[in-house]
């Protein structure tokens, strides 16, 4: 199959007699492309969408003289279809906007104004998987952590893969009888009130219950030596002690 021209009509055949200096030009056309390919890495376009780019190069052996015609093919696609008229003299092109995770396979040709080299051997490259913002909450005492948007509702431990610049926010909802005491671990997630996380991470955090008291139990007697469980017994006329066994 001969290559078109940027019109889509195929270029016309030219005879020519051997001696015709137009013959060395044709040969130089013929091997104007050494076609090579080279992932780059992923990139996040505005409004959480996801996108992946190939940047493709080669070499011009007709010195300038040839422009390129690239030619893309996909698992989804039929046949190859166009991709580019890149100009003479420019040898890399940029194929952005290409979903992630995807094999694509590009061929190229370098023609003039009269004449086209036959197609380079095709060259394929995968795109990188999209990121994605991986969250693992672990837990002790009695309560638990639900998120939104949903994906967590966690016992003793639980986690969840979320597309990258996702907002997650985890809320502790502490059993019967018990106290959020608060987050550890580090990261995002301090003090008691729900924690917020996004990017394209893994997050690691520890949410803490305690166990609520009344105030005539032996250890409802003076401070419990943390301020988080003095404030909420304050609050509610009790001891809360992080109970590490539920």
């Amino acid at each position: 199959m001969r290559p078109l021209r940027p019109s889509g009509a195929p270029f016309p055949p030219r005879a020519v007699h051997p001696q015709d200096p137009g013959v060395h030009h044709s040969l130089r056309i013929a091997a104007a492309l050494v076609f090579a390919l080279q992932v780059v890495a992923i990139v996040l376009a505005s409004g959480q969408a996801r996108a992946a780019q190939l940047t493709l190069s080669w070499t011009d052996n007709s010195h300038g003289a040839a422009a390129t015609r690239l030619e893309r093919w996909s698992a989804d696609d039929a046949a190859f279809a166009l991709v580019a008229n890149v100009p003479a003299g420019v040898t890399q092109y940029v194929d952005a906007g290409l979903t992630p995770g995807r094999i694509y396979c590009y061929r190229a040709a370098a023609y003039d104004t009269t004449r086209v080299s036959g197609y380079s051997a095709n060259a394929c490259a995968k795109t990188p998987p999209a990121p994605v913002l991986s969250v693992t909450v672990k837990k002790t005492g009695g309560g638990m952590v639900v998120s939104a948007p949903d994906g967590l509702t966690c016992g003793t431990m639980c986690s969840a893969t979320y597309p990258a610049s996702t907002v997650v926010t985890l809320i502790p909802r502490p059993a019967a009888g018990s106290a959020f005491i608060g987050w550890s671990g580090g990261g995002p997630c301090v003090g008691t009130a729900p924690c917020t996380v996004t990017g394209n991470i893994a997050v690691v955090v520890t949410a803490t219950f305690g166990t609520l008291r009344t105030s005539a139990s032996p250890e409802a007697q003076g401070s419990s030596m943390n301020p988080v469980l003095d404030a909420i017994n304050q609050m509610l006329g009790g001891v809360a002690t992080p109970d590490l066994g539920q």
